[in-house]
């Protein structure tokens, strides 16, 4: 059956239109097409993207150029069955750059035992390619060892041959952070390789080269092609489950180490152990009980370079002029209060939180770089757990040094060095002497009125009688 030349025709275009779509894509969109439907025109444009890359990957290490072609083609068919695994899968040229340089060793490694066995190992095409004075194959090599933000940035702008513009775009950086990281990629690479100078270019992508390897995606590839790709493929895997035994193996051995930082159970009815000897811990306060030590009270303090400024209240009695009941002048006292503000030395000041633990003098200044209400220790001891159940976690308690005793004044008029005369001893005033007892009230009767209800008749007048 003959194919009717304006269908192939109209298939051809239609091809064309798609890939000129296709340009225009990113990665992530060209990966995702292929994965939902298996698109053979998003498959050949990752193909023709990245081709150049991969395929200057495997020249470097392959020094012939069917063994390349075939690493080429292997990396694309591991790409179609790998897919779903790319990551980040915004920056598939990353990932094809591992994956082509462990297909070009593997495949020099079976040309090696292929060139063995034909028993032309003397020839020079045939030598051990890759050893340490292969600056090429050297170089991939890494490459793949960077830190991932350096080994994207190369692989972009120096393996792909995109612009910083373009590559940076893709990454989602700044031009000025892909260009530091790029300049920090080639310093490491420059140290890495003995201080010799390296350049990689992308290689020129022949379309025969591009359409056998799409093909290979629709019907069977070489057979040396397939046996790279299942040799790849399980190289990959046995890599991801040596990762994974790896983190297993850690989880493992945490779990050992917990179990066995895990105190023993005591048996029932045994006596817990005995606390270890030091220093005792704090007892929790018992209910009901109250403190006996004086409270502490609240200032504002605030650090000022090498000094404390602390405000506190001082309660204090105001004098106020006022009128008498008499109209004449008097003088009343009236409670007023006010902030007086004290400076105190760094060192000589301690702190300690609510739960008695002390604070450094580095996180103290931190806490206090502005003006906050804090807790005063009066005695400057620490302060009672007991007063502290009332307060919120969290508040700074201060201890300042308690005020010295006032020095001894010289007389006034003495002159400068005189000795300073012994205090003036009052003697006591002489005692008042005590007054007599008072003596107490006589009982009286409770049922005896204090006065008689009938009183007595007064007696009755006695006339003398007269005389004889």
């Amino acid at each position: 059956m003959e194919t009717c030349p304006l269908s192939s025709t109209m298939r051809h275009l239609s091809q064309l239109l798609r890939m000129r779509d296709a340009a225009a894509l990113a990665d992530e969109q060209l990966l995702d097409q292929f994965l939902a439907d298996r698109a053979g025109w998003a498959f050949e444009a990752l193909v023709r993207r990245h081709g150049p890359m991969v395929l200057g990957t495997c020249r470097r290490i392959l020094r012939q150029e069917q063994d390349a072609e075939d690493a080429f083609q292997a990396t694309f068919l591991v790409l179609a069955s790998k897919a779903s695994s790319v990551r980040p899968r915004a920056l598939v040229g990353n990932w094809l750059h591992g994956v082509a340089r462990r297909t070009a060793l593997e495949a020099q490694r079976a040309a090696a035992r292929r060139r063995a066995r034909e028993a032309r190992a003397a020839r020079p095409e045939a030598r051990v390619e890759g050893e340490p004075d292969d600056l090429p194959a050297l170089l991939d090599r890494e490459v793949g060892r960077l830190p991932e933000k350096y080994r994207a940035a190369v692989v972009l702008c120096e393996l792909e041959g995109r612009s910083r513009h373009e590559a940076a775009a893709l990454l989602g950086w700044p031009e000025g952070t892909l260009s530091a990281r790029l300049a920090r990629a080639r310093a490491l690479l420059r140290q890495r390789l003995g201080g010799r100078e390296w350049a990689a270019a992308p290689a020129a992508l022949p379309s025969l080269l591009v359409s056998e390897t799409v093909r290979a995606l629709q019907v069977c590839g070489p057979a040396r092609v397939l046996a790279l790709v299942k040799g790849v493929t399980q190289m990959m895997w046995l890599a991801k489950l040596k990762r994974v035994s790896l983190v297993l193996a850690g989880l493992v051995v945490l779990g050992l180490g917990l179990g066995a930082a895990r105190p023993a159970p005591v048996p029932q009815g045994a006596l817990p152990p005995a606390p270890p000897k030091g220093k005792a811990p704090a007892a929790k306060p018992a209910e009901g009980q109250l403190p006996t030590s004086p409270a502490p009270y609240q200032v504002l303090a605030r650090y000022e370079k090498d000094r404390l400024l602390v405000r506190r209240q001082v309660v204090y009695y105001e004098p106020v002029n006022d009128v008498g009941p008499d109209g004449g002048a008097v003088t009343r006292y009236r409670v007023a209060n006010r902030l007086l503000t004290q400076k105190y030395p760094v060192g000589e000041v301690k702190a300690h939180d609510t739960r008695g633990h002390e604070i450094a003098a580095k996180k103290l200044a931190r806490l206090l770089a502005k003006e906050v209400p804090v807790l005063v220790s009066p005695d400057g001891k620490p302060v009672d757990s007991l007063h502290l159940r009332l307060v919120k976690d969290g508040t700074v308690i201060l201890m300042l040094p308690l005020p010295k005793a006032p020095p001894s004044v010289p007389a006034i008029g003495a002159p400068p060095g005189a000795p300073v005369p012994p205090p003036v001893i009052v003697p006591p005033a002489p005692a008042v002497p005590a007054l007599p007892p008072i003596p107490p009230p006589p009982a009286v009767d409770p049922f005896q009125p204090a006065f008689p209800v009938n009183p007595p008749a007064p007696p009755a007048e006695q006339v003398p009688p007269p005389p004889g």
